[in-house]
């Protein structure tokens, strides 16, 4: 009678692969800019696909005149609205499987799927705010830490593309210039991991847990200048 002591390989038929029904964790995202979009609800039952946000003008120091008494004023302020309009649209993803699936799946397919869609909505959301509220930067439109385009930037040094307090600073000042409104008393940088390392890195930046007030932090945020 052969025996086998040194190994399994004569048991191969004896052995199955077994399944582990917990799931492990995946990547999923960090998303922020939906804190800075305007969400406002769309009225139901108004016979209407678009709404339309207006905008008043800004003031301006020359449509102050000096006065002459007895003389009455000639020439008057026109008060102009700008619009924003913006039309519904409608996104929407669609998943599949088998009865065959239904009786025999290890995991809860329509619970793994909801999550998914759930995630995959949330991306889109997120995309479709970057896109209506970054305007497209291309060619020699961005100024980067001394670079005059993305091709230049991608090609530099570590040291030459890294972020820096004067890019920020930079950012502000076009900001401040534009008459950008504030958000909750300053600007906003949304930035991806890789800057947010040289951020980390300044001396000069300072941690959200750092700031010893009780005000209200964003989602991800990560300090401030």
């Amino acid at each position: 009678m052969a025996m086998q002591t040194t190994s399994s390989g004569g048991l191969t038929n004896q052995y199955q692969l077994y399944f582990s029904k917990q799931l492990l964790p995946h990547a999923i995202d960090i998303l922020v800019l939906d804190q800075f979009a305007r969400k406002v609800p769309f009225p139901k039952n108004a016979g209407a696909k678009s709404i339309r946000f207006m905008r008043q003008d800004v003031g301006l120091a020359s449509n102050v005149a000096t006065l002459s008494e007895g003389i009455a004023i000639s020439a008057f302020r026109d008060t102009t609205f700008t619009n924003v309009d913006v039309t519904l649209g409608q996104y929407g993803e669609a998943g599949k499987y088998s009865d065959i699936l239904t009786y025999t799946e290890l995991y809860d397919i329509l619970e793994v799927q909801s999550q998914q869609f759930g995630e995959d909505a949330a991306l889109k959301a997120d995309d479709i705010i970057l896109t209506s509220i970054v305007p497209n930067v291309t060619g020699t439109s961005k100024h980067y830490s001394g670079t005059t385009s993305w091709a230049n930037l991608a090609a530099g040094t570590a040291a030459a593309g890294s972020f820096t307090v004067v890019d920020a600073l930079d950012a502000m000042t076009r900001l401040a210039v534009n008459k950008a409104p504030k958000l909750n008393g300053g600007y906003v940088i949304v930035v991806p991991p890789q800057v947010g390392r040289d951020l980390l890195n300044d001396p000069k930046f300072v941690l959200a847990s750092q700031y010893g007030t009780v005000k209200g932090l964003y989602n991800g945020e990560l300090g401030t200048w």
